[in-house]
């Protein structure tokens, strides 16, 4: 049930985002590359930014480990591919971590 309750969650606040953060970028349009680095700027930006990250990173490991227990089924490969997943998406957290907060 936590897992089940943990997708739903992310899955709103992804929608929430993705509703939202074509908004404020289109109220800051046109958009150069000064502007792009300038809406990332607020805290309040960068911490829903973090937010969504997280969000997807969990909605996306749910999936690959819903997939991963339904399709694989040797438990060593399992492992394996669970733990590759997990460590991509680390890494993916991290770089959106120094990327939002060089």
């Amino acid at each position: 049930m936590k897992i089940w309750l943990t997708q739903r969650v992310s899955a709103v606040v992804l929608a929430v985002y993705s509703m939202l953060m074509p908004v404020y970028v289109w109220m800051h349009a046109p958009l150069d590359a000064q502007t792009w680095r300038q809406l990332f700027d607020p805290i309040p930006v960068r911490m829903a930014t973090l937010v969504f990250v997280l969000a997807l990173v969990l909605h996306a490991w749910t999936g690959v480990r819903d997939i991963l227990l339904d399709y694989i089924k040797l438990p060593r490969l399992r492992g394996f591919l669970n733990a590759g997943a997990v460590l991509w998406l680390l890494a993916c957290v991290i770089a959106v971590v120094r990327t939002l907060w060089r």
